[in-house]
């Protein structure tokens, strides 16, 4: 089965939520897992999008998305959050993409020769920035 992050039903590959108002108990967490699922503009594994395909295993978010889950977690200041940020960004190291004006191929007759292409916005990959940890580490621990 896919991994959820324990307290949350959004946090991780898939969601463990039956519909969209379902949180776990990590409430604040989970919202900002929820906001990034529904990110508006997505590509999935393999799909090609933007003039770009996507050959990651998994989805990639447009960097908006990515950025503001960034400060979503980053504005938990939990240790659940901090872990969600820390996997994201530090540890799998998840791209996003942006738009920039470029070359795209409008239509490539299934081969892989490019027939018609035309300036459109055309996606670039972005690497992830390392997460910065937000909880407060409590006084006398470690």
């Amino acid at each position: 089965g896919a991994f959820i992050m324990p307290g949350t039903l959004w946090c991780g590959a898939g969601n463990a939520a039956s519909d969209y108002s379902q949180l776990g108990t990590e409430k604040d967490t989970d919202m900002c897992c929820r906001d990034h699922d529904h990110c508006s503009d997505t590509m999935a594994a393999l799909e090609y999008k933007h003039g770009m395909r996507n050959y990651r295993p998994h989805t990639v978010s447009h960097c908006d998305c990515d950025n503001q889950f960034r400060s979503c977690l980053m504005n938990v200041k939990d240790r659940t959050a901090d872990l969600v940020g820390m996997t994201y960004f530090t540890v799998l190291k998840i791209s996003c993409f942006e738009l920039e004006e470029g070359e795209g191929c409008v239509d490539n007759n299934f081969s892989q020769q490019c027939t018609k292409s035309e300036i459109m916005p055309v996606a670039k990959l972005v690497s992830a920035a390392p997460y910065q940890a937000q909880a407060e580490t409590q006084s006398g621990e470690g």
